[in-house]
């Protein structure tokens, strides 16, 4: 069996494909495979078996989809998921109409936190490192309270899945010094703030500081 997968009207790549078979005696069976860049698959089965259901998983942003009595070549068209209300209703509330992913270019944005992620939907925040006891080190740069990672999402979140949040400004830059120890009741010292307000406007030259 072939076929191709399109999203919408596009080529769907990375869609998991189940092709379900039955076989004589009552026996049944599965073939899985994936769609390529072009959303083209190729599921070869045995000659005694025969299939009677082939379901199409996007990995995201697309439907499922399930062909009863699939054939040999198909073209199997996955409707896009609605964008729930919610990933940027919010930004609506601040008088932002549309979620844009250049809102924000040029803007070096500086913020001192707990630390940030890692997150994939965070690629543009820089995460620079900690400040503890006047001490640097630009390798513990994970956030070990989440909110850090809370607050650059608000700030420049770019989704990457459909139920995912929109920051306000997806296109700036932001730059993540980590101020606090894992445990919350520890808090951050008031040299280790000033230390990375000093680094953050000096060194990286931001034009803002959300603390």
């Amino acid at each position: 069996m072939r076929g191709t997968i399109k999203g919408g009207e596009r080529p769907l790549g990375e869609a998991k494909l189940t092709l379900f078979l039955a076989f004589p005696g009552n026996r049944t069976g599965v073939l899985q495979a994936s769609s390529n860049a072009a959303g083209r698959f190729h599921l070869p089965y045995p000659k005694d078996a025969r299939p009677y259901a082939l379901l199409v998983s996007p990995r995201s942003a697309f439907w499922e989809m399930l062909v009863p009595r699939p054939g040999q070549d198909h073209e199997v068209i996955c409707p896009p998921l609605p964008l729930p209300p919610e990933s940027d209703g919010w930004l609506r509330s601040l008088r932002i109409p549309t979620w844009a992913e250049s809102r924000g270019e040029s803007i070096r944005i500086g913020v001192i936190d707990s630390g940030c992620g890692p997150h994939p939907a965070l690629s543009n925040v820089t995460r620079l490192g900690r400040f503890l006891d006047g001490d640097f080190d630009p390798e513990d740069r994970d956030d070990v309270l989440n909110h850090g990672t809370h607050v650059c999402g608000i700030l420049a979140m770019r989704p990457q899945e459909v139920w995912q949040f929109s920051g306000v400004a997806p296109g700036a830059s932001v730059y993540c010094v980590a101020v606090v120890r894992k445990d919350p009741k520890s808090g951050a010292n008031q040299a280790d703030i000033a230390n990375a307000i000093d680094y953050l406007s000096d060194e990286i030259s931001v034009d803002l500081i959300n603390i």
